[in-house]
């Protein structure tokens, strides 16, 4: 108050105020621009600052006072600062970056001025917090705004898309992590018919951080510069991790600002996004430590990275280049003067870099960059030119690099053109183009995950394996680092697997980035080849009938494909007609010819697939894991609004919890599917065909849409003309047609009746395009998908499937009946028409009454389309399989079968789809061995489906529950109580076989045998119980004897039994049987008598289980002593099972050998020529004699009887 009085008495002593001006331009702190009318009186200053209210001064006085204090506390870091740069006014600007008299001209004005020539209006020229609010208060003005914000945003208004999507992340996170808070956005919080210039004063006022999103032009800015000052200045504790810096694109920061750790959003992949968005959030949240990031919420939304200026390594050249020169008095006014800047606007910078920055935003203005960029250094040479000759010839590399640049640039101005069509074709998800609310493609589209083919992958780096790449990370991989890449990808995908939208997608996000690594062609593959027209010239017509001059387009699309800047993205290889596969093949490897260094991706189906060449790499969709069904469902609820909604997803996922439904929801169609029926709260039906079903009723009723449902008239004979329609289109080979030849089938004679019910309706009546067009326009089951000019097509090939399979059951029960059909299925043999064939029949069985006789039917009519059928029909019986694939009650027969599948089918992926379903239904060990082979097989005869092969080999045992792990790492045992099942069996040489005089002629000669590497052994036998959490059906009373060991098991289960072990446990991986030298070191244990405990029958007896003492029976694992490596019963109580294939003796073998443990590979067929494998350890019905440590039997592999059992071994542990 004595300030305020003192002030008022001396308000016309020109010293006095002298003095103020001097001392608030010391501290840098900046008064409002505009006078506002106080009761107190006024103070008037010089030039530029205006009429300014008394509490106004006191307010930025108190300000300077702070600031002098933070001025000392950070004189080191402003020490750096080039000594010409100073803080006062100069000519055409605010005194110390306050507002500029044009900030009254309003928040357009703002807008439009920002990044040219720094005469973009500020949001803000206030230090004094209190200031704005009291003027408010004073005159009684509401406000809509929030009371509090976490945060402020800080940006330069060309990052506003950018930005946006930061800050609806920021506000999805914090909400999810439990401490809900508004970011505050100009765009969105600022409310019409009041001042924006106070309320973005309020909102700084009110935010507890602010962000600054750093680019040139933000940095270029006054406003942005007048927001992060004040924010300083009015916060004693700003450096407590409240002043977050956000890196978005390269440029130079000032000085204070460097010594702020900063968050690097330059990067444009999504996994580094992700982590520096989870950093920021952290630090919103006062957890600034990296090492407990918060999780990310479904729903965020990965924004294209910021586009349209110059590349980065360009302008950095100019940067560096003109630091030096606005560093000199005379070389800056001589810059000033050449690029019509005001002189005194380099002053104000905070570096002689930040001027160098800030002058190319000015200079540039609006201008194309690579122009603006030629004209600066035109402007720069003409003035230099004769002075500074050297310095100027320090240019010649930069200007020719843009000049080269320059000369595309009509090149540019076509691509840009084109990449507009292609971003507005793909911006939409099909069917809902033609409603009244758009789906944005981007509000429901989740990443999808690829699996490369795994023989191909040696050299990936294991972190990107584990993630599961997607395409873009397979894209950018460097062929030089990974050698084993072509740039040629085919993505294999199932039906509705989201391969059509996986290419859309990359398409539309490459179209709207202007510093896109390609420039994106997309294309459909059968309707490329149907249209005898080159790819350059289909991409001609596009741009043409989208109303654009394409007169150059082919040529600067061939320039940018053979500069490797083209991405060709064909889907639909597999749909290609028989007749011009051989062409389709062709045009890729023209392609590939043609432009060698662009990358080319392919989609097709599996089922019906056929490697296009040797130079493309398989890789193959994942099905959608519970985290992606989650966030696509979440985005899909949201969609109209763009904010996902987790809580309904979480609800739709508890009703998708059926076994049917489970494994239909990880594909991405039939959950859209399935999302659609849940808007309407329908149950999604857990038959694929009544779900389709379901589908067509929603989309011909209309209730799909966003507004009043609108349905279709005469639904009732709809339906059957769009059955009618697909079956014509499935039995043409025909994926989609011009509009005209719908209209002729509709005339076709057999349309007919249901042509007359449609005209009816007056305004189809001779008019059946309007009936077209209406059918597109209100459901989006058949329409012209790719464009408004493109051919028709059903809006996915599985809807034309399911309408083929309707029509097929109409024919059932029709004149023609089951004969009609059977008849034409018994004519498909075409490997082709096989192909497109199979997946009506199969859902046909889910039409009939009795699907297992139709399937039967199928087989015995046309056995390759039968067995295709039956690889992806539902609710078979077990019966009818058996039945189909001939299997009986014994499992040799059976394996029989399993070992001719491949033959039996034909087709790969069908074969694999069948395998999959036999072994779904059985957990018997030697079912499982050979339908492992059988997989091990087509991979093998089909070395393009080695991946499905792969595939399925790594789910082979999903379908048993996991085991309690206890059970695998501890036994109890009579004698020694709990000890450890596993035993450490250390690396060593000994001696093999029997000597002389001893033994048997096929335990001779003995020899040396050397280990190079410990292993772990199993301390006991596999035990009942062990085993009965593999196959519980193997001995159903085993409860009575759980830990005795397990008997009657063959080789081959034996087998398939480690093999679910190593698949259950990590440490488990390379579980196996022992070989026979493994066999017998380990039970040795270091000695070489005929038993480990001595050369007498007695010793055999105080350690192990034969006829003498054994009663004729097993006895419980750990009874007697282990030897001195830890293991039980190696001597006696069951015969154990080796990998070692029988051999007579071991000749050859007298000079020693040696073997890796760690090397051993497990075979994945039967023994050569079919020869028995070898048995160690004697057991309880055999004499002493044959449970010597040497003693070798020979074993038919597929026998089991009460005699055998087995023992793992594990590879070394770690600590080994």
């Amino acid at each position: 108050m004595a300030l305020h009085i003192a002030l008022v008495v001396l308000r016309g002593a020109g010293i006095v105020l002298r003095v103020v001006e001097v001392v608030l331009r010391a501290a840098r702190v900046v008064l409002p621009g505009h006078p506002a009318v106080w009761p107190t009186g006024r103070i008037v200053m010089g030039a530029g600052w205006g009429v300014l209210p008394m509490p106004a001064v006191v307010s930025a006085l108190a300000a300077a006072v702070l600031r002098f204090g933070r001025l000392a506390m950070h004189r080191k870091i402003r020490a750096n600062r080039p000594p010409s740069v100073g803080f006062g006014t100069s000519a055409g600007s605010s005194p110390v970056r306050g507002l500029s008299g044009r900030q009254a001209a309003g928040k357009d004005s703002r807008r439009a001025g920002e990044g040219q020539g720094g005469e973009g209006l500020g949001r803000t020229g206030l230090f004094c917090r209190g200031t704005r609010r009291s003027a408010r208060l004073f005159r009684g003005e509401p406000h809509p705004m929030a009371d509090r914000y976490t945060a402020f945003l800080s940006y330069a208004h060309r990052d506003q898309v950018w930005v946006k999507a930061l800050q609806e992340n920021l506000e999805r996170c914090l909400a999810a992590a439990g401490r809900p808070g508004k970011v505050f956005l100009d765009e969105v919080d600022l409310a019409s018919g009041r001042s924006w210039v106070g309320q973005l004063q309020t909102g700084l006022d009110r935010s507890e951080q602010l962000i600054l999103v750093a680019t040139p032009e933000a940095l270029a800015s006054p406003r942005v510069a007048d927001e992060w000052r004040s924010f300083i200045a009015g916060r004693s504790d700003w450096h407590d991790g409240r002043l977050h810096l956000v890196h978005l694109v390269d440029v130079p920061l000032p000085p204070f600002l460097g010594q702020i750790q900063y968050l690097d959003f330059r990067q444009a992949d999504e996994d580094r996004y992700r982590k520096e968005l989870q950093k920021l959030v952290a630090g919103l949240q006062g957890h600034p430590d990296g090492r407990a990031l918060p999780v990310l919420p479904a729903g965020i939304e990965i924004p294209s990275p910021p586009a349209g200026r110059l590349d980065r390594a360009l302008r950095s050249q100019l940067v560096e280049w003109l630091t030096p020169v606005l560093a000199k008095k005379v070389t800056r006014l001589a810059v000033a003067q050449g690029l019509r800047l005001e002189p005194g606007r380099f002053e104000g910078q905070d570096s002689w870099a930040c001027a160098a920055s800030a002058a190319l935003v000015w200079a540039s203005g609006q201008e194309e960059p690579v122009t603006a960029a030629l004209r600066i250094l035109d402007t720069l040479e003409e003035v230099f030119g004769e002075d500074e000759s050297e310095r100027v010839a320090a240019l010649a590399p930069l200007r020719a690099e843009l000049a080269a640049r320059h000369a595309e640039s009509p090149d540019r101005s076509l691509l840009s053109t084109w990449l507009g069509c292609v971003a507005t074709d793909h911006e939409h998800l099909v069917p809902l183009q033609e409603q009244v609310a758009l789906t944005l493609l981007d509000r429901v589209y989740v990443p999808l995950a690829l699996r490369p083919e795994l023989r191909r992958t040696a050299d990936l780096a294991p972190a990107r394996l584990d993630q599961a790449p997607t395409l873009g990370d397979l894209l950018a991989l460097d062929r030089t680092a990974h050698p084993w890449t072509t740039g040629r990808w085919v993505v294999l995908g199932d039906p509705g697997a989201g391969k059509t939208t996986l290419l859309r997608h990359l398409a539309s996000t490459l179209a709207r980035q202007d510093d896109r690594p390609w420039i994106p062609l997309f294309e459909s593959l059968p309707r490329l080849l149907r249209d005898r027209a080159s790819l350059l010239d289909r991409v001609v017509r596009r741009l043409e009938r989208a109303g654009h001059p394409a007169q150059g387009l082919a040529e600067a699309l061939d320039r940018a494909g053979r500069a490797g800047r083209l991405l060709l993205l064909l889907d639909g290889l597999d749909e290609v007609s028989k007749e011009t596969r051989d062409e389709a093949e062709q045009l890729l490897r023209d392609l590939a010819v043609r432009w060698p260094e662009t990358p080319l991706v392919v989609t097709s189906r599996p089922i019906g697939y056929r490697a296009p060449g040797s130079g493309f790499r398989e890789v193959e969709l994942l099905p959608l894991d519970h985290l992606r069904r989650r966030e696509l469902l979440a985005r899909w609820f949201g969609r109209a609004t763009g904010t996902p909604d987790p809580a309904r997803a979480d609800r739709a996922l508890q009703a998708l919890d059926a076994p049917e439904l489970e494994e239909l929801a990880g594909n991405p169609l039939y959950l859209t599917l399935m999302a659609l029926l849940f808007e309407q709260d329908v149950a999604p039906d857990r038959n694929r065909t009544r779900l389709y079903d379901q589908v067509f009723d929603l989309l011909l009723e209309g209730k799909h849409r966003d507004l009043e449902a609108v349905p279709m008239d005469r639904k009732d004979t709809v339906r059957p003309l769009l059955s009618r329609l697909a079956f014509g289109m499935t039995e043409d080979n025909r994926d989609a047609e011009p509009v005209s030849s719908l209209e002729d089938r509709l005339y076709r004679p057999e349309m007919d009746a249901l042509r007359d019910k449609l005209e009816r309706v007056g305004r189809w009546r001779d008019h059946l395009r309007v009936f077209l067009e209406e059918l597109a326009k209100k459901t989006g089951i058949l329409g012209p998908h790719d464009g408004p000019d493109a051919d028709w097509r059903f809006w996915h090939r599985t809807f034309r499937e399911a309408l083929t399979a309707e029509s097929l059951h109409g024919q059932l029960q029709g004149t023609g009946g089951r004969a009609a059909v059977l008849a034409r299925a018994k004519a498909i043999t075409a490997e082709e028409d096989l192909s497109r064939w199979a997946e009506p029949f199969a859902l046909l069985a889910g039409r009939v009454e009795d699907p297992d006789d139709l399937v039967k039917a199928l087989v015995q009519e046309n056995r390759p389309l039968g067995l295709r059928a039956l690889a992806t029909a539902q609710s078979l019986r077990a019966e009818t399989v058996r039945e189909v694939l001939a299997l009986s009650e014994k499992w040799e027969e059976r394996a029989e079968v399993y070992r001719r599948l491949p033959e039996l089918i034909g087709e790969p992926r069908r074969a694999l789809a069948v395998i999959d379903q036999l072994r779904r239904r059985t957990r018997n060990g030697n079912d499982l061995y050979f339908l492992d082979s059988a997989t091990r097989d087509v991979g093998r005869r089909s070395p393009e489906h080695t991946a499905e092969s792969a595939a399925l080999l790594a789910r082979f045992f999903d379908h048993i529950p996991p085991p309690p792990e206890e059970l695998f790492q501890w036994i109890e045992t009579p004698l020694d109580g709990r000890v450890p099942l596993w035993r450490e069996i250390p690396a060593g040489r000994f001696r093999v076989g029997s000597p002389e005089g001893e033994g048997y002629d096929d335990e001779r000669p003995r020899h040396e045998v050397a280990l190079a590497s410990p292993f772990r052994c199993g301390a006991v036998t596999v035990t009942r119980a062990q085993y009965a959490a593999f196959d519980p059906e193997h001995e159903p009373g085993w409860k009575k004897e759980a830990h005795h060991p397990v008997v009657g098991v063959t080789w081959f289960a034996a087998v398939t039994f480690c093999r679910w072990l190593a698949a259950s446990f990590p440490w488990a991986r390379g579980a196996r049987l022992p070989t026979e030298e493994e066999w017998e070191y380990a039970c040795r244990a270091g000695t070489q008598s005929r038993y480990w405990s001595g050369g007498k029958e007695e010793d055999l007896a105080a350690v192990g289980w034969y006829d003498a003492n054994s009663d004729n029976r097993t006895h419980r694992v750990g009874e007697k002593p282990a030897n001195p490596w830890g293991l039980y019963d190696v001597h006696g109580n069951v015969w154990e099972w080796t990998l070692s294939p029988w051999t007579d003796n071991f000749e050859g073998r007298e000079g020693g050998v040696s073997f890796d443990p760690a090397d051993v590979e497990v075979p994945s067929g039967e023994a050569p020529g079919g020869e028995g494998r070898v048995m160690r350890g004697g057991c309880a019905w055999y004499v002493a004699d044959w449970a010597r440590a040497a003693y070798r039997f020979n074993w038919d592999p597929g026998f089991g009887n009460v005699v055998q059992g087995f023992r793992v071994v594990l590879p070394a542990g770690p600590e080994l």
